[in-house]
């Protein structure tokens, strides 16, 4: 059954309001609460309704649209061209489909740099005379935040350059993993709170007013695109790193030139595998069309090029022991058990918990206090236990057992008939 215009427009608007929130907290808070692929999925659902209904369009929607990291009341910067954002593939299917339809139309495969695609934060700085005159944020992709004093603190950017013409050069700056762990130490040592992610702790320490604290906080960047750029000599995308590494801009050294599906399927499956061996998160694979002659052919979208698309990888697996469980009481009197873990780094963060949810699901699971388990971030987001290696469980593992009484007020628990969640009787606290 098809939808009706007004049904349509009522799911639009929602959605149009969901991806708002959303926005504002991955780029005002950096502090997202969903995954990439669920945020992206919100944004397909947007533009199928849309291209569906076309009396609904309009230039304000997201789908046309990159959200703001500028904060309130700061000095903005205009960009000279434009920064873009990449679109996302979530399976090495949808990634093969997207360069065969180029392809196709080229009457060959392209040829394809394949670059980390880094959890960081984007800036651009711009030189003039070899000379560093600013540094801004993202932005909405028209105009960012002025961050210069900050990036003068960072030792691994030049301030000075050979390349004397006007230059935009663009990249991300990011907090290695080891300086993320050791900040957040100290922090709690401190009695601070502790940064979620190596990313909220990059894009918060670059807005900072205290440059002084930029500096103590050992920033790094890698750099892989221009924007207003004249050198005609440069017409290839590994030819340009190549420039930028001459004029001493930090350039991931693992990036790849491939000309075929199966190279691309060999580099996105050895770095899934070998991501944990880096000092930086990264979490997918850009692939981008390396012939700037082709890139200009195929142009852009509204909002991200035809020419580039980020593959994304699966949530990342890590194993560690199972130290305690302890049971935690909700509003609404139901006891939830909660694993204690050995603090491990996955995906972006620090875990050392994860909920269990109920009785079932350990009796599932069948692991034990001491266990040697599994955990992945479901969505990227919430730490979820996966299992247990039972070739590593010790001799003395013990059972896991829902107490009788609730841990806050003493009182009797119960589980409702056919029920699987545990709730407490009543509560004197």
């Amino acid at each position: 059954m098809s939808m009706k215009p007004e049904q349509a427009l009522k799911e639009i608007e929602k959605l149009r309001k969901r991806i708002a929130e959303m926005d504002e907290q991955y780029y005002a808070f950096t502090q997202p609460t969903i995954s990439d692929y669920e945020y992206d999925q919100l944004v397909r659902k947007l533009r199928e309704l849309e291209e569906q209904f076309p009396q609904f369009k309009t230039t304000k929607s997201p789908v046309n649209k990159i959200g703001t990291d500028v904060s309130p009341g700061a000095r903005v910067i205009r960009h000279k061209e434009r920064m873009y954002s990449l679109d996302n593939a979530y399976s090495l299917d949808e990634l093969a489909e997207f360069l065969l339809k180029i392809a196709d139309a080229q009457g060959a495969f392209p040829e394809v740099t394949l670059e980390h695609k880094l959890d960081g934060f984007s800036i651009n700085l711009y030189y003039e005379n070899g000379i560093l005159q600013y540094a801004v944020t993202r932005g909405d992709g028209y105009e960012g935040e002025d961050v210069t004093a900050n990036v003068r603190t960072i030792g691994s950017i030049p301030t000075m350059i050979a390349y004397a013409d006007p230059i935009e050069v663009r990249g991300e700056i990011f907090l290695p993993i080891s300086e993320f762990i050791r900040i957040n130490s100290e922090r709690e040592k401190a009695g601070e709170k502790q940064f979620a992610n190596p990313r909220n702790a990059a894009a918060g320490t670059i807005k900072l007013k205290d440059s002084r604290i930029v500096s103590e906080r050992n920033l790094e960047a890698f750099f892989y695109t221009v924007g207003l750029f004249n050198h005609h000599d440069v017409t290839r995308q590994s030819d340009l790193l190549a420039f930028l590494k001459s004029n001493e801009f930090p350039v991931n050294p693992y990036t790849k030139v491939a000309k075929s599906l199966k190279e691309i399927r060999a580099y996105c499956a050895e770095w899934d595998k070998r991501r944990s061996e880096l000092d930086v998160d990264i979490d997918g694979i850009v692939v981008k069309i390396n012939s700037f002659k082709l890139q200009k052919e195929l142009g852009f979208t509204a909002k991200s090029p035809k020419w580039a698309i980020a593959y994304k990888f699966k949530a990342q697996e890590k194993k560690t022991r199972l130290l305690n469980v302890i049971f935690q009481v909700g509003r609404t009197g139901a006891v939830t058990p909660v694993a204690e873990l050995e603090p491990v780094y996955i995906s972006g963060s620090t875990v050392s918990r994860a909920t269990l949810h109920n009785d079932d699901e350990i009796k599932r699971l069948g692991i034990r206090i001491g266990d040697m388990v599994t955990v992945i971030k479901s969505g990227e987001i919430i730490p979820k236990i996966l299992g247990a290696d039972l070739s590593m469980r010790p001799s003395d593992a013990k059972e896991i057992v829902l107490p009788e009484h609730c841990p806050v007020c003493g009182s009797p628990l119960f589980r409702e008939e056919e029920g699987v969640i545990t709730y407490r009787a009543f509560c004197r606290s």
